[in-house]
């Protein structure tokens, strides 16, 4: 790693350089600036260092899809001009909408005119710096709000310093050091110890302003430096062995991505990041997720596809500037945190979903770090964007995941992912051993994702109390009750137990998973799950149980509420939606009973509104019974 120049302070050199010793080893040292040193800040320090404009301009000589987005960013500023700077309004316990709309235009206003000189961006941006300078808090009781925010204030300052005048510099610093760098460095906060996308978002926000401040507080600057080298190897713990994310499909956006930010700017300044193998990985976790109809593995906190209730994500929100809201559209939401993997890796296969969804969708691509998507791939060379090839992924860790599908570049292929792990985790779900299924350009199994948070909170529910018996696992999109697993003697799955991925396999006609499921009930010997595609076009899942008493069973399977169900007979459920058809064929040992009912909660903050099908039986004990569902694309 490279250390940032210091002149005239050998006991500071020694320090970053035991600093820089520590972390060599995560990562490949990349020469660049320095920009940032004790004496001076080279303005700008942070992610496009001066003359680099040129570099995104001769890309986008070179991809429609890049001036797409370069168009957006532009609108993005012009839209701002039309407006005044976000007033500080509280959402509940968050202030985060605001921030994040800050992010957004003051992004968009400062990249506008780095690449224009037009005095009415500048003019814009200065506004907003001046405005948030005066918020009497970013309240940092929810920490993300002030990470955001000073996101925002640190790429203002930085990229239009040469033209602000000396009263806003001041406003802006005084406001970033009391606001911001008082509060992270007082003790008081716990994201810095935790693994998850608090610490990814709260360092980014330090980081990127230590560097902006660097010679004007070097000191505090030093403190939150070396606070994101120690504290940050815990996320990064967190994407081991395999680079898997454990929150969901769009945590990673959220974590990873300001993550990415963070690791960009480092690089810019003239210093490495601390970035593993089982992050970097995690790039192929984002592109094996999204499934051939452009929709997403959703487990755990992420939103029912095909509805994208951004809005139930407070963490991921852009309400008061852009809320992406609900729509029609099935594909995954585009975010320019895989631009900055594309870039690292040298791999541009990465941009191959991103790249379908600029040209699909170009209005819908509003990002509020669009700039990034530019910014990332200034070094890399996207003529030539070919379809990834790899058929099936899996990982282990906190979440062990396995997808695979039978095509990559056929909107009809067959697609399922599963998973395993525990539900007291970061944003976990009682779904051990449930699995999604897609085929013939329709997700016949579903995930229902996650509620409102703001709904939910405000209802006095410990939302984020996930203990046996908390409140989480009484929401119907939270409980093992309505997931596509099973559920014995109608109680809830150990919430603290993990169920691994014992076995991933391929046999040629067969590709699937093992999983193991055994310590997540009461009263059994051994429960498993073997899933797997077959023939490329049929879903098979076998469940093997042994209970230790006699115990009713449920088998449950999720669809949209829009498809119609025909319960044929007991071994024999047939569903249709959008002039397609799929049977569910039931093989079991023992009498059951086939039915499909309603998953809607009783109250006014929960929107659960899929159907279940699925089957009831009586497990007799110290018996070994296997039941095979098999999912069949009807002609």
């Amino acid at each position: 790693m490279k250390s940032i120049r210091i002149e005239n302070m050998k006991s500071l050199i020694v320090s970053l350089l035991l600093v820089c010793l520590t972390f060599a080893s995560c990562g490949k040292a990349r020469q660049s600036g320095p920009l940032v040193t004790k004496e001076k800040v080279i303005h700008p320090c942070l992610l496009l260092a001066a003359g680099e404009e040129q570099k995104i301009r001769e890309n986008l000589k070179q991809s429609e899809e890049l001036r797409i987005v370069e168009d957006n960013i532009f609108a993005l500023a012009e839209e701002a001009l039309t407006k005044e700077p976000a007033r500080y309004v509280m959402e509940g316990r968050r202030l985060l909408s605001v921030s994040q709309c800050y992010l957004k235009e003051v992004f968009a206003l400062a990249y506008a005119y780095r690449m224009t000189h037009k005095q009415k961006y500048l003019d814009a941006t200065v506004k907003r710096l001046e405005k948030a300078s005066a918020f009497s808090t970013w309240n940092p009781s929810h920490f993300l709000d002030v990470s955001e925010m000073t996101i925002a204030m640190a790429i203002g300052y930085d990229w239009l310093y040469d033209k602000l005048s000396e009263q806003t510099k001041q406003l802006v610093e005084q406001a970033i050091e009391t606001k911001a760098w008082d509060e992270a460095l007082s003790g008081n906060y716990w994201w810095d110890r935790g693994n998850d996308n608090w610490n990814q978002v709260c360092n980014t926000g330090m980081v990127m302003s230590a560097l902006a401040l660097y010679d004007k507080k070097p000191e505090k600057a030093r403190q939150l430096i070396d606070k994101y080298y120690e504290s940050i190897k815990l996320p990064m713990e967190a994407y081991g062995p395999d680079g898997g994310y454990p929150e969901s499909f769009i945590y990673w956006h959220y974590g990873t991505g300001v993550n990415g930010m963070c690791n960009a700017a480092l690089r810019t300044a003239g210093m490495e990041p601390y970035e593993t193998e089982p992050f970097l990985k995690s790039a192929y976790f984002y592109q094996n997720m999204i499934s051939p109809t452009g929709s997403f593995y959703n487990f755990n906190d992420a939103p029912a596809c095909g509805s994208m209730h951004i809005s139930i994500h407070p963490e991921i929100r852009f309400t008061h500037c852009y809320d992406i809201g609900v729509r029609e559209t099935p594909e995954v939401i585009f975010d320019p945190a895989i631009f900055y993997f594309a870039g690292v890796l040298n791999d541009a296969s990465l941009l191959w979903w991103p790249m379908k969804l600029i040209k699909k969708h170009p209005d819908m691509i509003r990002h509020r770090m669009l700039p990034l998507a530019l910014i990332f791939t200034k070094d890399l060379k996207i003529t030539d964007v070919k379809a990834p090839t790899t058929l099936t992924w899996t990982c282990q860790g906190i979440t062990p995941l396995y997808v695979t599908r039978s095509a990559c570049n056929d909107p009809n292929a067959a697609f399922f992912g599963v998973k395993g792990g525990k539900a007291h985790a970061n944003h976990g779900h009682m779904d051990a051993g449930s699995f999604v299924f897609e085929v013939d350009s329709v997700r016949w199994a579903v995930d229902q994702g996650s509620e409102d948070y703001y709904s939910i909170e405000s209802m006095d529910m410990d939302l984020w109390n996930g203990t046996q018996g908390g409140d989480r696992w009484k929401l119907l999109s939270y409980g093992n009750e309505f997931h596509n697993t099973i559920m014995l003697n109608n109680e809830q799955l150990i919430a603290e137990a993990y169920a691994p991925i014992t076995q991933t396999f391929d046999e040629g006609d067969r590709r699937g998973a093992v999983i193991d499921l055994t310590p997540v009930f009461h009263n059994v010997k051994q429960v498993t799950r073997r899933i797997c595609l077959t023939n490329e076009r049929v879903l098979e899942v076998c469940d093997t149980l042994t209970t230790t008493k006699n115990l009713p069973m449920r088998w449950t399977m999720l669809t949209t509420k829009d498809t119609k169900v025909v319960v044929e007979s007991d071994s024999r459920i047939l569903l249709e939606r959008n002039g397609k058809r799929l049977a569910v064929e039931i093989d079991a040992p023992l009498k059951v009973v086939t039915a499909s009912w309603p998953c809607k909660a009783d109250n006014d903050y929960e929107t659960s509104d899929a159907i279940a099908v699925g089957f009831n039986t009586q497990l007799p004990a110290n018996r070994e019974h296997v039941f095979r569902v098999r999912l069949v694309p009807q002609p």
